[in-house]
């Protein structure tokens, strides 16, 4: 049996999270987006633990490119990389 704080529904087509009131606090992704970007590398796995908000952010384009502008050195290419990615796939053929 599931947890006392959490009970799976089935609905139609999805399941649906109903979270019985445990005196916990929910807070906005919004936030979770703004922690986010002050995220070291070695602890990414750590924050999408948290909770499934945090999780959700770990998926997002925005804390990928967040993190990779916050971490390396060399400035952020991506159009120039995918072409030469591209070409090299390409002749490897």
């Amino acid at each position: 049996m599931k947890p006392a704080s959490q009970q799976w529904q089935r609905g139609s087509k999805k399941l649906s999270r109903r979270v019985a009131d445990g005196g916990g606090v929910v807070y906005p992704v919004d936030l979770w987006f703004l922690v986010g970007d002050y995220i070291a590398p070695e602890d990414v796995c750590t924050f999408a633990c948290i909770c499934h908000d945090t999780h959700v952010v770990t998926h997002t384009a925005r804390f990928w490119l967040g993190l990779y502008r916050r971490s390396a050195d060399a400035p952020l290419v991506i159009g120039v990389t995918l072409h030469y990615i591209k070409n090299y796939l390409w002749w490897s053929m």
